[in-house]
């Protein structure tokens, strides 16, 4: 998950999906997995996709901010 943050916030957009994806594949309830990866697919323009990560997200823990947080960013767009 760190690597695919690293990557994409060094414009290695596709480099990040592949780091994202293994993470989900190794972790796939983690929140911080579900909701980099719809960061990073919003800085990919693939909005709906973003939206179900941030919605997985929410549904791991309804609680957590980040996910309701970056849906509401997401939606203004």
């Amino acid at each position: 998950n760190d690597l695919a943050i690293l990557l994409r916030l060094t414009g290695r957009y596709e480099e990040a999906e592949e780091e994202a994806l293994w993470a989900i594949e190794l972790d796939p309830d983690s929140l911080d997995v579900r909701n980099n990866f719809g960061n990073l697919l919003v800085r990919l323009g693939r909005y709906e996709e973003a939206a179900e990560q941030y919605e997985t997200a929410k549904s791991i823990d309804p609680a957590h901010p980040w996910p309701h947080y970056n849906l509401a960013c997401l939606y203004s767009l």
